[in-house]
């Protein structure tokens, strides 16, 4: 891995991207854990959305991540105890204080949460002008990635506020 004294190294780009590839890996877990936290009849209205999102966060966003850092020499943190250490301390709060036996709301609700704090984090770091365009445009494509989850998230919470049925949403 890039040293400190290496000319190439840039701490900037290590800070973000152990930030990013650890709030990927706890956006992920907090989709899969809200679908087993809750009773089938309840996670059926939100799981298949749920599912789909986990695997982008994980399949796109944090392979995406993992590959750029890995091309270019940067560490990767591979261990919970580091990804709480460099994920924004309200990601792993979010994932950490999911409750058992809730009702969908309640989960789509934790989920906003985690997006905006997703959308927010990828907007920090696309902006530094200190890093390198390879690296911002993919925050950027994530970044709109987490936008449109969010927007689908929304869609469900008004679908369920109206009072629609849910089933394999």
């Amino acid at each position: 891995m890039k040293q400190k004294n290496d000319e190439n190294y840039n701490p900037k780009i290590q800070k973000a991207l152990n930030k990013l590839i650890s709030e990927e890996i706890i956006a992920s877990e907090q989709y899969i854990g809200s679908i087993v936290a809750t009773c089938t009849c309840q996670s059926s209205e939100f799981a298949q959305m749920f599912e789909d999102i986990a695997d982008d966060e994980y399949d796109d966003h944090y392979k995406k991540l993992v590959a750029y850092a890995i091309a270019n020499d940067y560490d990767v943190p591979f261990k919970w105890k580091d990804y709480e250490k460099h994920a924004d301390p309200k990601a792993f709060r979010l994932l950490s204080s999911l409750k058992t036996g809730e009702k969908t709301k309640y989960y789509i609700e934790k989920a906003v949460e985690s997006e905006k704090l997703a959308v927010e984090s990828y907007m920090q770091i696309a902006q530094d002008p200190d890093l390198p365009y390879e690296f911002t445009s993919i925050c950027w494509q994530i970044y709109y990635d987490e936008v449109e989850h969010l927007s689908k998230l929304a869609i469900l919470n008004d679908a369920l506020a109206a009072g629609a049925e849910l089933k394999g949403f």
